[in-house]
């Protein structure tokens, strides 16, 4: 949410005829700051956790929180979160249109990412995003640094496009020394 305000609004037109409305927000660790701006805005939060997250894609959901990582229920709920990722990251490598729109979306993520009002701008700095974490998040396996290029392939800059065009007028331009009749076409040689 860009704005708290903006958020609130959206959250309560989810809400029809006088219900309640409902919504979900992921946030990352550096952003859970932001749960205490929405609980002084009274609104009431409830954690997901990992298990009703996954319910639906695959892993089994029913392991005890408590326990640590090496649960192998959790381990199979992992590996399937996993398969998954691998799954859509090779959709998107393969297919240049959803490349593509992945790439542009990304960008679009980091871009709208800095323009966060000052009051918000200590919970959600550009600079503790993590960009790579984040290109995954979009299904892109090319390192950040990489992605515009697959946004600019087989396009020019516009730097190129000037100095392309600078080229063409000056093939265009007559020569110094004016234009001079060429021997065999209307002239002959002496």
């Amino acid at each position: 949410p860009e704005d708290t305000e903006d958020y609130v609004h959206r959250v309560g037109r989810t809400g029809r005829m006088g219900r309640k409305g409902q919504g979900i927000v992921f946030l990352l660790s550096s952003e859970r700051e932001y749960l205490a701006v929405l609980h002084n805005r009274n609104i009431k939060l409830t954690q997901m956790h990992l298990s009703q997250m996954l319910q639906g894609i695959g892993g089994k959901t029913t392991f005890n929180r408590q326990k640590d990582s090496s649960d192998p229920l959790l381990a199979d709920a992992s590996r399937s979160v996993i398969a998954l990722q691998n799954q859509l990251e090779s959709l998107v490598k393969t297919d240049k249109t959803l490349n593509s729109l992945a790439a542009s979306s990304f960008q679009s993520f980091i871009r709208a990412y800095a323009t966060y009002p000052k009051a918000l701008k200590k919970i959600f700095h550009p600079k503790k995003l993590h960009v790579g974490h984040v290109a995954r998040a979009f299904a892109l396996r090319d390192h950040p640094s990489k992605i515009s290029d697959i946004l600019y392939s087989g396009k020019k800059t516009k730097k190129e496009q000037w100095k392309g065009s600078r080229r063409e007028r000056a093939n265009k331009q007559p020569q110094a020394g004016g234009n001079k009749l060429q021997p065999g076409k209307g002239e002959s040689e002496s």
